[in-house]
């Protein structure tokens, strides 16, 4: 998964992003997901996030994700390499998206 260089940003972009759990009982949420597509709904970015911390819980049913996409030999990405891409494309755009108040959990640098 990677930023799709081909695909120009619109005005309107939309935002999804998908967690997975980690601490004793895996309910703490940590990115490990993002994608952005712009108004015609073609792929801007679409990224694995590599967790700092272990991951308890993939939420696999809901998610999506499986412990090969986070591997440190997988496809994923660093957390800050992730959002400072996410903060690049969002520059002067207007963001949609569903439940955005859980899908801004995180902080973009």
């Amino acid at each position: 998964m990677h930023l799709h260089f081909f695909v120009r940003p619109t005005r309107r972009v939309a935002l999804d992003c998908e967690f997975v759990g980690v601490g004793l009982d895996g309910r703490e949420d940590v990115l490990a997901r993002v994608s952005l597509v712009n108004q015609h709904g073609q792929i801007l970015l679409d990224l694995y996030v590599r967790p700092k911390e272990r991951v308890v819980d993939f939420r696999t049913r809901v998610s999506g994700i499986r412990s090969s996409d986070l591997r440190s030999d997988g496809p994923a990405v660093t957390f800050e390499e992730a959002t400072s891409r996410l903060a690049e494309l969002l520059k002067n755009r207007i963001l949609i998206g569903h439940s955005l108040t859980n899908d801004f959990k995180f902080n973009l640098h």
